[in-house]
């Protein structure tokens, strides 16, 4: 009996803690006041150190090709070589007696063509290898042509007697510019005039055509007269192609025609320059090119 009396007391007490909790509950939920306002955002902490960098991954699979671009514009045209790139320095010596013959007593003269305008030229015989005689200078056109009358080959006597009579020399015309040519003279003890004998009728020309291909084309021309037609002789040109004439640093074209089947040709213009030398220049459409002095004068 007393056992069960304990359990009820204990019962009524736990009901009564309940009781109490509930009580405190309500009181505190109605003590409670409104929310307050939201309080200032505290101040950036220091950024935390970088962590370790992690493994590279697989590369991925390459990506499929791009469309070819759009064409680019076209470059301009390049500037054509001048006539003065394609020339040659040439000169030839006019002698009194016969051709690239003389003494060490007679005179000569020398024209170049195809120099550089307004160069200087020093024209010497080149005597052996190591000793060169200086002839004369001049200074060549504004077409790159000169003229020198040499009256002698004059020198110290130590110097002429290492020249070797009836032997064949090197004449050397050498420009500031560079420009360089070369011609054979003969020094000869004497020359007796040359004594044309007729051809024998049945020359032959079976060398020709095994020597054609390595001609090279060359024109020539008299004394020309200012106003008056003169006469230029080509030949080594193309077979049938078409070649004009004209002067360097002059006129461009003062004639124009076909060569014919053995490459020969001859041109006639009227010249009509003032008095001096030029560069005549004959151009052949298949890439032929020649050149020659040219000598002007005014009619008397």
């Amino acid at each position: 009996m007393k056992l069960k009396l304990n359990s009820k007391v204990f019962d009524l007490i736990k009901l009564g803690l309940v009781l109490l909790t509930c009580i405190s509950l309500l009181m505190l939920i109605s003590c409670t006041g409104p929310a307050g306002p939201i309080g200032l955002d505290g101040s950036i902490g220091a950024e935390g150190q970088q962590g370790q960098q992690g493994d590279p991954g697989p590369a991925g699979p390459p990506g499929s090709r791009g469309l070819p671009g759009l064409p680019g514009p076209p470059g301009e045209q390049g500037v054509s070589g001048t006539v003065g790139s394609l020339l040659q320095a040439s000169i030839l010596i006019q002698t009194e007696i016969r051709p690239n013959l003389t003494t060490l007593d007679d005179s000569f003269e020398v024209f170049g063509s195809g120099f550089n305008p307004n160069e200087n030229v020093i024209v010497s015989l080149q005597i052996d290898d190591s000793l060169q005689l200086v002839l004369s200078d001049t200074v060549t056109s504004l077409s790159g042509a000169f003229k020198i009358l040499i009256e002698s080959i004059d020198a110290d006597a130590r110097v002429l007697s290492r020249i070797k009579l009836n032997e064949v020399y090197t004449i050397t015309a050498k420009g500031s510019g560079g420009s360089i040519a070369n011609a054979p003279l003969s020094i000869e003890s004497n020359i007796e005039p040359l004594i044309v004998v007729a051809e024998q009728e049945n020359a032959t020309d079976v060398n020709y055509e095994s020597l054609k291909d390595d001609l090279k084309a060359s024109i020539v021309a008299t004394v020309a007269v200012k106003g008056t037609r003169n006469s230029f002789w080509g030949s080594g040109f193309k077979s049938n192609e078409l070649v004009s004439l004209g002067i360097v640093g002059g006129p461009e074209i003062l004639v124009a025609r076909s060569a014919d089947a053995a490459g020969t040709i001859i041109l006639e213009p009227i010249i009509d320059l003032s008095a001096g030398v030029y560069t005549a220049i004959a151009i052949g459409d298949a890439g032929s090119i020649a050149t020659w002095p040219l000598v002007v004068v005014e009619e008397k």
